[in-house]
Formats: C-alpha cells, structure tokens, sequence
C-alpha cells in the first residue's frame, strides 16, 4: 500500500505515456479530487517536454485514464494558473514507473493540513461473475470513523436510525457488497451517531459493474464521487 500511496499522486501521467506508445495494455485509473477549495493544474515532464494534463482540476470531480501503457515520468501537482505548468508546486513526484497493469482509484484528499492521495485497488471488488453487480463504498474525507447506511428512506431522506451496513469504517478503508440491479441511496455518519453526515441521491447500481461511491472532503464539505467500471469477476 505504501508504494501505491507515493506513486498514486502521478498517475494522471499515464495518459501521456500510452498516447506515445500507442500501446493499450489493459490499466485502467480513476482520478478523483476530494481537497475543498482547491484548484490544480497537473503536468507531466517526460524526457524534455513538460505539459499540462489536467486544468483546473476542481473539488468533487473526476476522470478516468483507460489502456494506460508503462512508462517512466515526474508529475508535478500545481495551484492552478493560467498558461503552461506554471502554478506553485504542491507535489512532485520525482521519476516513477508503472508496468501497465494497475487498476486503480486515487483519490486526492487533505488530511492534518497535508496534501495527499488514497490510494484504492479495483480489483479488491472483483465478486463473482462478470456479470454481477458490486457496490463499492470507499472512505477517502478528511472525518474519522464512518457508518455506512443503505435505503433506509423517511420522506425520501435516509435516516440513521436502523442497523448501518458497515460500521466503524477507516479512511482509506473500503466496504464491497454483492447487489442485484437497482436504485439506492447511500450514507454516512459518524460512527457511533444517529445523524447522518451527508447522502447520495438515488443512483443506479449497474450489473456487470463495480459501482463506486466515495466519500471525499470534510465534515463541513462532505460530498460523494460516483462512478462505475468494469467486473470481470472471478
């Protein structure tokens, strides 16, 4: 986990290095930004060019980098600014190598006034079949230990006052549950608290997808990334 931690920042370089290649070996990458407030421009330097990835990068977005191929790099994440990678550096990576193979979602967070990255592996949701649904709930806020509630809806609000799902879930930790096709809300709260934090609308959990609902920011900005990828199953 600690390698995937250090190499997760530069990741979004990998788009750089398949379009040189022209190779499509099959990594696929989830970058999502969950620091508040925050703008980033992220650049990649590879061999002697140095260019501009990703602009304006903004708090509760995200993106995916898909047959990423391997290659060696140095990304820099910078305050955005307007022109060419030319904003303050907030973290550089230095040269890193990736073999073309990972499957993952890296999540941009603030914890303890530090920038930095969760890093979660995709392929951990992997259950049964192909065509089995997966719900996947990650934590990756700036908050402490979380209850995950599903559906328990009073005038179509969740409430948390049953049983939750998961309980006493970790930063950096996710939840994987086997789910057939269907429309859910999921929440949050603080472990142990019968308020709920912050809630999905309802959303669709697709089968044949791993279906990921991260929740990213602070208590006072807490909000939820969404999106899906593929199951190979087994």
């Amino acid at each position: 986990m600690a390698r995937f931690k250090i190499l997760g920042a530069s990741i979004l370089a990998l788009s750089l290095v398949a379009g040189a290649s022209g190779a499509a070996l099959g990594t696929d990458i989830v970058v999502g930004h969950g620091i508040p407030k925050a703008k980033v421009d992220v650049c990649a330097k590879v061999g002697g060019s140095l260019l501009e990835l990703k602009s304006n990068f903004k708090f509760g977005q995200w993106f995916k980098l898909k047959d990423l191929a391997p290659g060696t790099y140095t990304i820099t994440v910078r305050a955005a600014k307007s022109g060419t990678c030319k904003g303050k550096v907030l973290i550089n990576t230095g040269p890193l190598a990736f073999d073309g193979s990972e499957d993952l979602s890296v999540i941009a967070r603030k914890a303890s006034g530090n920038l930095g990255v969760e890093v979660f592996d995709n392929s951990e949701g992997y259950l049964g079949s192909s065509s089995d649904a997966v719900l996947s709930i990650k934590h990756a806020a700036n908050v402490g230990k979380v209850d995950v509630y599903l559906n328990i809806v009073l005038n179509d609000k969740l409430v948390a006052s049953a049983t939750p799902t998961a309980s006493g879930v970790k930063r950096g930790d996710a939840v994987y549950l086997p789910f057939g096709n269907a429309d859910i809300k999921v929440g949050v709260a603080k472990t142990g608290s019968s308020t709920l934090a912050a809630e999905t609308p309802y959303w669709e959990v697709q089968d044949g997808k791993i279906n990921h609902v991260v929740a990213v920011g602070t208590p006072k900005q807490l909000r939820f990334l969404r999106y899906r990828t593929n199951n190979p199953g087994d």
